[in-house]
């Protein structure tokens, strides 16, 4: 008899109902990692109507589009991926979405009331990878914040 036998059988508890743990959450067929909103403030800014039909992810097929956002002054607009791209696609279209900037004579106002959003696709990701991605978070999340500078620590749009 083994030192395990001792022991009373528990029964397994059925987690969380309606989630089958370590299963995705919800798979899907979206492409695609990431989504990006970049708010910015500036002159000269240029319409994503007029980007160059070449600023496209090619994995996903994402682009720039443009929205007026009430949050910012002045010269202002918000780009935002059409849909998600890959890691790699997103870096090429920021890099992309600079250099045009740079080409076009774009100014930059790095004000408080700019901001980037980054939006996960976790559709695919198991109940244990998001919940631990969520408790990271909230282990970095006052430090993050700190590095981004006072006036972003009360700042609850951010």
């Amino acid at each position: 008899m083994s030192y395990f036998d001792n022991f009373p059988a528990t029964p397994k508890t059925p987690g969380v109902p309606n989630l089958t743990m370590n299963a995705p959450l919800a798979p899907n067929t979206v492409v695609g990692d990431v989504g990006l909103e970049l708010e910015i403030e500036g002159g000269a800014l240029i319409p994503p109507s007029s980007f160059p039909k070449a600023v496209v992810c090619p994995d996903t097929g994402a682009r720039w589009v443009g929205h007026n956002d009430g949050s910012l002054r002045g010269e202002a607009l918000e780009y935002v991926l059409d849909r998600p791209a890959s890691i790699a696609g997103a870096e090429q279209l920021v890099k992309s979405l600079f250099l045009l900037f740079h080409e076009k004579g774009t100014r930059l106002n790095p004000s408080n009331r700019c901001s980037t959003h980054v939006h996960l696709n976790v559709s695919n990701w198991k109940v244990n990878q998001l919940s631990a991605f969520f408790a990271l978070w909230a282990a970095l999340e006052p430090a993050l914040i700190d590095w981004c500078g006072v006036a972003r620590k009360s700042n609850h749009f951010c």
